[in-house]
């Protein structure tokens, strides 16, 4: 679990607790995002043991696997 609120003097104030730091995940695909051109274009893909999402174009494409209801997600990776 994370929550997030206004820092007094401006900036936020973030708290992480659990398995997984919701907070760096959110910042690591944000870097990986804005790498990529900052993408509004999005293609997803399904198969039959797997969606896929992809965004971006060329060599700053980033894509990851969507977690099946039995998986957890895996980490959002740049091509290269």
């Amino acid at each position: 679990m994370s929550s997030a609120r206004l820092a007094d003097g401006g900036g936020w104030a973030v708290t992480s607790a659990g398995p997984r730091d919701l907070r760096e995940e959110i910042q690591h695909t944000a870097a990986l995002w804005k790498a990529a051109g900052s993408p509004v274009t999005y293609v997803l893909r399904f198969g039959p043991d797997q969606q896929q999402l992809t965004a971006g174009s060329g060599r700053h494409t980033i894509t990851w696997t969507l977690p099946s209801t039995s998986a957890p997600a895996a980490p959002l990776k740049e091509a290269r």
